[in-house]
This record gives C-alpha cells, structure tokens and sequence, in this order.
C-alpha cells in the first residue's frame, strides 16, 4: 500500500474522463468534502487478496448479482465496507496494534507495522449511466453502481480498477470508460 496526493488521485479518474470527454460538462465526479489530502492506493497483492474474500462472502451467501436487480448498490456497499474496516487500522500516527498485525501474518500477509497518517481508502462506489448499447456487467441502459479501486503495481505505477459484476473480474477504469460508460458520481 501506499499513499499519493489527492491531486494525483484525482488525475487517475479525471485524465481518461477528458479523454472520452466526459468533462463538457460540469459533472466533477468527487464529494467537495474530503476527510484528507491523502489516498490510499493498495497494491495489487491486497486487491487479490480481498477479490478471494469477496467471491468466498457472495458464494457463502448467495449473493448472485443478477443485472436490472439493483444488486450492485447493496453489493458495493459491503465490498467498500470491508475495505475501510481492512485499513483502519493504520489511519493514524504511531505503531499499528500488535494484534492486528499479528491476525495479518496469520492470514500470511506481512503488513506494514507502522500507520500512514491521515487518508482517505483509495476506493469508491462509481454511479454511472449506460447508454442503450453500452453493456457493463451485463446491464445494457440506465444507472449502475460498481467499485472502483486505486491500485498500484510492484513498480509503484497506480491505476484504477472497476470491478465488472457479471464475470466477477476487475477492469481497467479507462478502458469501460471507452466503452461507453458515462461517470456521473463516485461516493467514498
């Protein structure tokens, strides 16, 4: 995990929303009222870890996102959820508690032992808007919700994810945004 600047953050959405022109018009898709100046942005190992959690919750119980069944809103409030409950505990100055780190080591994870200061989780629920013939997770027209996540590789290069509900994958958030799908609000 690391941390970048809200501006930089930022220029993760806004550079391929003004690529497919999507900033006409006054539709900022960010709150005006942020916690920090800083984003969490996760590594990719976390991403993966967490996508393991979330196929093992919806299968566990039942969850089974149909399109149209306005699934995705409820779907997106656990999985933010759970990420923030994940993090919190380095939010913060000092020491990360011992026996946080040491549930993480059990789960085979070596996490970071210190806090990060003050951030926002690098991960949203995106409300969009699909034209008719514009398919994302297999809804083909109106609203949608899904997750979208900062992610950085081993390099430290961060991208966006957006999670795809009907194959239960990750996408690039550049490239649904080339498909057709219209950003209209992202709610952390």
């Amino acid at each position: 995990m690391k941390i970048i600047t809200l501006a930089d953050a930022d220029e993760l959405i806004l550079s391929p929303m003004l690529e497919t022109k999507q900033l006409e018009f006054d539709n900022l898709p960010f709150p005006n009222m942020r916690a920090s100046n800083s984003v969490m942005v996760f590594s990719e190992d976390f991403v993966e870890a967490m996508t393991d959690w979330w196929k093992k919750w919806q299968f566990v119980v039942g969850f089974n996102y149909k399109a149209g069944s306005a699934m995705c809103e409820s779907g997106v409030k656990i999985l933010v959820g759970k990420i923030h409950q994940a993090v919190f505990p380095w939010r913060g100055e000092g020491k990360v508690d011992d026996e946080v780190i040491a549930r993480a080591r059990e789960d085979g994870h070596n996490p970071p032992t210190e806090k990060f200061g003050d951030f926002n989780p690098g991960v949203y629920d995106l409300r969009c808007l699909l034209y008719r013939g514009v398919s994302l997770n297999g809804v083909t027209d109106g609203g949608h919700s899904t997750v979208i996540i900062y992610v950085h590789d081993k390099d430290g290069l961060c991208y966006v994810l957006c999670w795809e509900w009907q194959n239960g994958r990750w996408v690039r958030f550049d490239e649904a945004l080339k498909s057709g799908v219209l950003v209209r609000d992202t709610i952390d």
